[in-house]
């Protein structure tokens, strides 16, 4: 054998290492995009690959398909997680809830029960991400809920996790987070609070319409209380999240958008459009609820009677109040403060 022959069979074998490590280790993939965002990933022993795919994918520039759909339920899959630990963490969470459920009943009080479903927005009020104390994200909020519930008797239970989808949380409804003990308690309240998750891994505003539908009619038929629908929170982090979406989400121009405004108008112009008939068909027990003028910068910059106390100044540039919304997306203490006043009105038929 050649001396060169040699050096090209170390370099096969040594090659043949590389890819083996690789396959089996995390790895991380820098996917360069106007944001020069880093995207990383993890391989599981099964073979399953976290946070490598995108929900949704072009078709040949035909359209696009989705992995999840949102009407239909669903857990978590490695499409609508970031990687094998945030699996995980789901299932734990979900595990939790379904035993938060069932200690509410156990601890019933003379207070009314005040049932908040959604993602990271209401998980916020027990002060964790997907079930993990998270004291800075979360800073305040946990106190705000306590003191609205205190002043108005009611006796909350959270079933929310971070990152949801309208998919998800149908699931988790269906797999022990909804008791009957609880459900058929005519005196309970249900708020609902899920979406923006969908518009933001890359659903259409007309499919998130159909998941929120879907499951605002499944509580409304499994439940014998009050359901209040909050309509999707504007959110001003679209520059930084749309580049991750295009393809198959592009304008005209092969570009990625640049506000998410559009689009959640778009599902709350939908839902209240569909909604009313559907609580028609239940007794009228569905209230549609918009909360966005202090959160919206237009809509705050043009109350000049500022509807809620104490609101902020704000910034003019911003899609949103940053004061409000320091991450474009997520309620603070003082945003949540005026989001639970805004249901509370509702419940008292002040603005919905």
């Amino acid at each position: 054998m050649t001396i060169l022959k040699k050096y090209l069979l170390v370099a096969v074998v040594a090659i043949i290492a590389v890819l083996t490590l690789s396959y089996n280790a995390t790895t991380t993939i820098l996917r360069l995009s106007p944001l020069e965002t880093v995207w990383s990933f993890s391989s599981h022993e099964d073979g399953t690959h976290y946070g490598v795919s995108p929900m949704c994918d072009d078709i040949d520039g035909f359209g696009y398909t989705c992995h999840e759909t949102p009407e239909i339920p669903s857990p978590r899959t490695n499409y609508s997680v970031k990687n094998k630990k945030q699996y995980d963490l789901w299932w734990e969470a979900h595990t939790a809830l379904n035993q938060s459920a069932a200690h509410h009943v156990r601890r019933r009080s003379n207070f009314q029960p005040l049932v908040l479903m959604g993602d990271s927005i209401t998980e916020a009020y027990l002060g964790t991400v997907m079930g993990e104390p998270q004291k800075q994200a979360t800073e305040g909020i946990p106190a705000v809920l306590s003191e609205m519930a205190q002043s108005e008797s009611f006796h909350p239970l959270v079933l929310a996790i971070a990152g949801d989808q309208t998919q998800h949380l149908l699931y988790r409804l269906q797999h022990g987070e909804l008791p009957s003990s609880i459900s058929q308690d005519e005196n309970a309240i249900f708020v609902i609070h899920i979406g923006t998750n969908n518009i933001g891994k890359g659903h259409l505003p007309e499919k998130t319409v159909d998941g929120i539908v879907a499951v605002t009619s499944y509580v409304l038929s499994n439940t014998a209380g009050q359901i209040i629908l909050v309509e999707i929170l504007p959110r001003g982090d679209g520059s930084k999240k749309y580049p991750r979406l295009c393809p198959p989400q592009c304008d005209s121009y092969g570009k990625p958008f640049t506000s998410f405004l559009p689009a959640v108008d778009k599902v709350n112009a939908g839902l209240r459009k569909i909604l009313p008939d559907i609580s028609y068909e239940y007794d009228d027990r569905l209230s549609i609820v918009d909360c966005s003028s202090s959160f919206r910068m237009m809509d705050a910059a043009n109350n000049a009677s500022n509807k809620y106390k104490d609101e902020p100044t704000i910034n003019q540039e911003e899609e949103v109040n940053v004061s409000l919304m320091p991450d474009r997306l997520h309620p603070n203490a003082n945003g949540h403060r005026i989001l639970l006043q805004c249901v509370i009105d509702c419940l008292h038929g002040k603005n919905c």
